[in-house]
C-alpha cells in the first residue's frame, strides 16, 4: 500500500517534516489513551504548502489555535488549528462525556483540551528524541484565541505565510472525527532539516490498516482475534460440478458465509458542515454550501455510516466513481460493521 501522506507543492528537502509528523501522530494517540483509556486513530494524511491567511479564508467553522514554541533542539514555532466544535467534543470526551456536538467553549473545556494537546506535544518530543537521538523540547502550549474567532489570529498571519501545513485525521468512534492542522514556520522547518541532514523522506509510513491492526494488537493482547483463520483441513477431491456440503466448510468461515449476500448502503462523503436553521431555510436554487474539506482531500467511503476506505473521485463511462486509495483489512471492515 502507498504511503498514506500526500504531499502537495512540497519540495523533496521539505519532506523532512514527515519525521516530526509521525511523532505527533504517536503522541496524540498515546496522550489520548493515557487520559481516557480509549482508543483513538490518528494519521497525517496530507502535507502541503499554504498560509494561515488562506486557511482562515476557506474555513467554514470557528477555529481554535494553539502555538507550539520550541525551546531546545529546534528553533521556531508551529501553529495547531482545531475547529471549535471538534475542540468542544474532544474536551467533552476527555472529561468523561460522550463528545456531543456543541459550540460551547467553556473555560473547563479549553483547559482540558490545552492540557491534552500539551501532553501530546511532550510525548511527540520524547518519541522524536528516542527515534533520532536528538533531544527536542517545547514550552507549554498557549491558546491564541479562546473565543475561536479567526479575527484574533490576523496578527499571526504574517508569521505563517508560505509555510507547510500537516493535516491530521483524529478519530474516536463513534462521535469524534476531527481534523487537526499544524502549520510549521520556515525557521522551524530549516532547523529540522539541519538536525536531520541525512533524513530519507521516502521510507514507508505505516498504513492506516497496519496502524489500526497494531493499535488493536497492543490494546487487546489478552483477547482472541475476532476472525481467526481455521487450520488447513484435508478435503477429498471432488468434481467441479459437485455441490459442496456444509460439513466440508472450514468452521471459521461458516457464519461469515451466511452474511455475504446481505446488502448494505454505501455512501461517499465529500465533507460536512454545520449551519443554523435560519440559514438552511434561506436555501434556494444556486445556493452554495461550503464543506470542511478542500477539493484535493480524499473522500471517505462509508458502509452503514462506518468509514471503511478513502479514495478519489473519478469518471467511469460518464458516471461518477471512486478510486480506492486506502482500505481497511477484511477483519477491520467486519468489526466496524458489527
Amino acid at each position: 500500500m502507498k504511503d498514506n501522506i500526500h504531499f502537495v507543492n512540497v519540495e523533496s528537502g521539505e519532506k523532512v517534516l514527515k519525521a516530526l509528523a509521525i511523532c505527533l501522530e504517536q503522541g496524540l494517540e498515546s496522550a489520548f489513551k493515557a487520559v481516557t483509556q480509549k482508543k483513538a486513530f490518528t494519521a497525517c494524511t496530507r502535507i502541503e504548502k499554504t498560509s494561515l491567511q488562506s486557511i482562515l479564508k476557506t474555513a467554514t467553522k470557528a477555529t481554535a489555535a494553539m502555538e507550539v514554541r520550541y525551546t531546545h533542539g529546534l528553533a521556531g514555532n508551529a501553529l495547531m488549528l482545531v475547529r471549535t466544535n471538534d475542540f468542544f467534543r474532544l474536551g467533552d470526551v476527555i472529561q468523561g462525556a460522550e463528545g456531543k456536538i456543541d459550540d460551547g467553549m467553556s473555560p473547563e473545556i479549553v483547559d482540558a483540551c490545552v492540557r491534552f494537546f500539551s501532553s501530546a506535544i511532550t510525548e511527540a518530543n520524547r518519541r522524536f528524541t528516542e527515534s533520532h537521538l536528538s533531544a527536542i523540547e517545547s514550552a507549554p502550549l498557549t491558546i491564541l484565541n479562546p473565543d475561536g474567532k479567526p479575527g484574533s489570529l490576523q496578527n499571526s498571519a504574517e508569521f505563517y505565510e508560505g509555510v507547510l501545513c500537516a493535516t491530521f485525521e483524529f478519530i474516536v468512534e463513534p462521535n469524534l472525527d476531527s481534523r487537526i492542522q499544524v502549520l510549521v514556520q520556515t525557521e522551524l522547518l530549516d532547523s529540522l532539516a539541519a538536525l536531520l541532514p541525512d533524513y530519507e523522506p521516502e521510507p514507508h509510513v505505516m498504513s492506516e490498516v497496519d496502524k489500526r491492526r497494531a493499535m488493536l494488537r497492543n490494546n487487546d493482547e489478552s483477547e482472541p482475534p475476532p476472525f481467526e483463520a481455521a487450520p488447513p483441513v484435508a478435503v477429498p477431491p471432488t468434481s467441479a460440478a459437485a455441490p459442496r456440503k456444509g460439513g466440508d466448510r472450514p468452521p471459521g468461515n461458516w457464519n461469515i458465509d451466511l452474511l455475504l449476500d446481505v446488502e448494505l448502503p454505501i455512501v461517499v462523503s465529500f465533507g460536512e458542515t454545520e449551519m443554523q436553521l435560519k440559514d438552511i431555510l434561506k436555501f434556494s436554487v444556486g445556493s452554495v454550501i461550503e464543506l470542511d474539506k478542500s477539493v484535493n482531500d480524499p473522500v471517505v467511503i462509508k458502509v452503514n455510516d462506518k468509514p471503511i476506505a478513502r479514495g478519489e473521485v473519478v469518471m467511469v463511462d460518464g458516471n461518477y466513481g471512486v478510486k480506492i486509495l486506502e482500505v481497511e483489512s477484511t477483519a477491520e471492515r467486519l468489526r466496524s460493521l458489527g
